[in-house]
C-alpha cells in the first residue's frame, strides 16, 4: 500500500464519500501488521460491492509516507473520517 499508493476495498457510505475530496489528508492502517501510512487523497474509485451490498472503494493516494503506528477508533467498516 505504501509503495504503490493504492489501498483496495474500503467500505465507504455516501456520507463518507461526500466528506472527502481530492487532496485531503488520508491515513491508512494495517492493524494486523501495526503499520500506518499517511498521504493525500488522489482519487476514490468504486470497486465491487461487499457481500452485504455496501459499496467498496479503492483508495489512491500520493505524497505518502510511513508514520509511527497509532491505533484509531474506526467504525464497523474499518473507516474513520476525522
Amino acid at each position: 500500500m505504501l509503495s504503490s499508493g493504492f489501498a483496495a476495498g474500503y467500505i465507504l457510505s455516501e456520507k463518507d464519500v461526500a466528506q472527502v475530496n481530492t487532496g485531503c489528508d488520508v491515513i491508512l492502517l494495517d492493524k494486523e501488521k501495526e503499520k500506518r501510512a499517511a498521504g493525500q487523497l488522489k482519487k476514490l474509485k468504486k470497486a465491487e460491492k461487499a457481500g452485504n451490498g455496501q459499496q467498496r472503494y479503492d483508495v489512491y493516494f500520493e505524497h505518502r509516507e510511513q508514520v509511527p503506528y497509532k491505533s484509531e477508533r474506526l467504525n464497523k467498516n474499518g473507516v474513520a473520517i476525522v
